[in-house]
């Protein structure tokens, strides 16, 4: 089994990666893998097929790869900002995470301007992780509250329990315009018939 630690990193609209032997390092520089896109995220499914998704001009994209390290064809156009909560400072979809639960993929994504104090996270469905992807209908799922202030681009991890956690960051204060974040921690849950929420919308 490969036992290697792989970290996606932005760079000059970039995507790149590098590789060490444990998660602290020290690690390998291989360089810029898809050139063009940032907020790259790698999923592997069940069938250990692995996918890049990322984020170009405020579209969410996913680039088949045919291992960690090598893109294998095109990068496909998944998503483009649809609705009015992606809309209310710019038009932006971007920080992709996908997630799988039951054989169905979830996409989680952030919406409207990072810098918004709009900003939020939604998800959407497909039952291939190639898409074609439809948006929940509650969609925003993490979303501006009191003391929740542009809550966004995050990431989904599921503990030995089972119970999954979103990690992402918001704004210190109820202000545009403002990059003065810090990281959160909240639980995600599935109603009985699949349906994804997050704590910050309770």
């Amino acid at each position: 089994a490969d036992k290697k630690f792989y970290m996606y990193y932005t760079a000059a609209f970039r995507v790149g990666v590098a590789v060490a032997d444990k998660p602290d390092g020290k690690f390998e520089d291989h360089g810029i893998i898809v050139p063009g896109v940032i907020d790259g995220h790698m999923f592997q499914d069940d069938d250990g097929q692995y996918y890049l998704y990322c984020t170009d001009v405020g579209q969410l994209f996913v680039q088949p790869m045919e291992s960690p390290l090598k893109p294998k064809g095109e990068k496909k156009l998944l998503m483009v900002p649809s609705q009015p909560w992606e809309w209310r400072s710019g038009r932006v979809n971007e920080g992709p995470w996908m997630i799988k639960h039951k054989k169905t993929y979830y996409l989680l994504y952030s919406g409207s301007g990072a810098d918004s104090r709009f900003y939020g996270v939604g998800y959407a469905t497909a039952d291939n992780p190639m898409g074609p992807f439809t948006r929940a209908i509650h969609n925003p799922i993490v979303r501006r509250s009191k003391g929740v202030y542009g809550p966004g681009h995050g990431c989904a991890v599921q503990d030995d329990a089972g119970n999954w956690w979103h990690v992402y960051h918001q704004k210190r204060y109820d202000t545009d315009n403002d990059f003065n974040r810090y990281i959160c921690l909240d639980r995600l849950w599935f109603d009985l018939v699949g349906n994804l929420y997050g704590t910050a919308t309770r």
